[in-house]
């Protein structure tokens, strides 16, 4: 194996480890497809801090980085929208083919551009964050 392949995983390795250790999640199930806020729940001020210590370990400058487009608020309590979701899905129950109450139930689920181990190691070998994941389509 190549050294240049070598430093690739080491560096994979240690971004795995730090997500691992920051999100108390299992080493053996990260991936590099693994995303921070589909799969670990990463959000809110957890999110702000695990970058802000991703950027000050790895020595990556995240100016490109669109905090909004990848995670959402920190989320406490929230009786409005499960209570606002059962009464969309009770009409869609009496009128099941109405398209203003399938767009409006559809519209209830946060979409994010998924940030993934794979792009924090590409950050992390490039000492940016890429600003063509600013652009990757909403999930």
């Amino acid at each position: 194996m190549s050294s240049l392949q070598d430093d690739k995983d080491k560096l994979f390795e240690e971004v795995c480890s730090f997500i691992s250790v920051q999100r108390s999640a299992n080493r053996s199930e990260l991936t590099a497809e693994t995303s921070l806020y589909h799969d670990l729940g990463t959000e809110g001020i957890d999110a702000d801090n695990l970058l802000r210590a991703f950027s000050e370990k790895f020595h990556v400058n995240m100016a490109n980085f669109k905090y909004d487009r990848h995670f959402g608020p920190e989320r406490g309590v929230d009786l409005i929208g499960p209570l606002l979701g059962l009464f969309l899905y009770l009409c869609l129950k009496l009128f099941p083919r109405n398209k203003l109450l399938l767009e409006a139930l559809d519209g209830l689920t946060v979409k994010k551009a998924p940030v993934k181990i794979g792009d924090l190691v590409r950050a992390a070998q490039s000492g940016e964050w890429p600003a063509d994941l600013g652009e990757r389509p909403l999930e």
